[in-house]
């Protein structure tokens, strides 16, 4: 219980913080108008989409896990 607890605060920032990247990329991205721009912009953006759902999948899980 007390790893939960020193490892849960790092889990849910790193989700805070692929969550402010995602949508900045997504910002970033709306704000361009070259299309071969927006082509390489979008690698980095799957990226962190997938960073995003990789943290929230496994921070939530940590969380509702039992522990026995």
């Amino acid at each position: 219980m007390i790893v939960k607890l020193f490892y849960l605060p790092i889990m849910l920032n790193f989700l805070i913080g692929n969550y402010n990247s995602f949508f900045g990329k997504i910002k970033n991205i709306a704000d361009l108008t070259n299309l071969e721009a927006i082509t390489y912009s979008g690698y980095a953006l799957m990226l962190s989409f997938i960073f995003l759902v990789d943290v929230a999948f496994f921070a939530f899980g940590y969380m509702l896990r039992r522990v026995f």
